[in-house]
């Protein structure tokens, strides 16, 4: 039981210094956004994700914070700096070439 106990608070340590630490806890956004990603996956179980980034962004600004490791934007250039990524450093990963379709001749 003592060991449950110890495990309990390591994790709760771990998830405070990574909320407070992480480089992208500069960004604004709801505290507990820091903290867990639960409000973003419940908006999106609930089909609400779209409407609640918005009202986000109307009350943050540009760039918010939904969870620890997730951040979005509203500005062009960040779009074009991100999905027109040519050399910028948001290349995609080979993940992606499962999804890739070749042509049988």
């Amino acid at each position: 039981m003592l060991s449950l106990w110890i495990g309990a608070v390591l994790l709760c340590g771990y998830l405070v210094a990574h909320g407070l630490f992480s480089p992208l806890s500069a960004i604004p956004g709801p505290a507990y956004t820091r903290f867990t990603s639960l409000w973003i996956k419940y908006q999106e179980f609930t089909a609400n994700r779209r409407e609640s980034v918005h009202r986000m962004h109307k009350v943050y600004g540009p760039v918010v914070r939904l969870s620890p490791n997730e951040i979005t934007f509203t500005s062009l250039e960040a779009i074009k700096e991100i999905y027109a990524s040519s050399g910028s450093g948001y290349d995609k990963t080979e993940y992606y070439d499962l999804f890739r379709q070749f042509k049988i001749k």
